[in-house]
């Protein structure tokens, strides 16, 4: 078994002793739904997973070190689909207070700031919950990446929606003209386009705090300044 099926599996006990839980409290004007799914619905494929910042634990032990980067995530309008992972009945709802992307500094790249320093508007957290009882929250500053705590919240998944290969090349395009790197427009997101986009978080983050990921979260932002979203 593999170390994200254990993961999974985890997850899946959890839920099936979520029963035993007192559902968290929500505010009296806390907005609800029967389902919120369907404005999260797409495919994402996990791209990194990382530690929270504010968990003072060691890094994931040799026995963790096969993680799930590659595996996907499916959101529909009946719920959520991850492998070892099922529920009869998947409910979710938007939960008022601060998003985690504002202020955990491990979620920082999943919005670009503008330069005048302005934050975009983030989406709701969304309460994610099986037979009624709170499994998990799912974070996100647009439609496009998805951060979700794993590994008992220690860490996150970072999924993002893939770029088709026009998009890429457009992306590829965009960061050479920019001088940002010198890359061939192949359609295909490398190791070499990766690292451009790097550059480019470090240009636009210079005289911000903020931190630089090996591998930096797509955001709807990213690609809306270097005009992708467009073609």
């Amino acid at each position: 078994m593999t170390q994200f099926k254990i993961e999974a599996a985890a997850m899946l006990a959890f839920i099936c002793a979520a029963a035993c839980t007192p559902p968290t409290e929500q505010p009296a004007d806390a907005p609800t739904s029967p389902s919120d799914f369907a404005d999260w619905a797409g495919t994402y494929e996990i791209v990194a997973v990382r530690r929270a910042s504010d968990v003072a634990a060691p890094a994931m032990t040799e026995e963790d070190s096969e993680d799930p980067i590659g595996n996907t995530i499916t959101i529909t309008e009946a719920g959520l689909k991850l492998e070892g992972i099922s529920c009869d009945e998947w409910t979710a709802e938007p939960e008022v207070g601060p998003n985690p992307i504002e202020t955990d500094p491990i979620l920082s790249d999943l919005y670009l700031p503008s330069l005048d320093g302005a934050t975009p508007a983030l989406r709701p957290t969304l309460r994610v919950m099986c037979e009624g009882e709170l499994v998990f929250h799912l974070f996100a500053s647009d439609h496009r990446v998805i951060a979700l705590p794993w590994h008992n919240s220690s860490h996150y998944l970072i999924a993002e929606k893939p770029l088709s290969p026009a998009q890429v090349s457009r992306l590829q395009n965009v960061l050479t003209d920019m001088k940002f790197g010198d890359l061939e427009p192949t359609g295909i997101l490398d190791t070499a386009t990766l690292q451009t986009i790097r550059s480019y978080y470090e240009y636009r983050l210079e005289d911000a705090e903020g931190y630089i990921f090996a591998r930096p979260a797509i955001s709807e932002s990213l690609l809306e300044k270097l005009q992708v979203l467009d073609e």
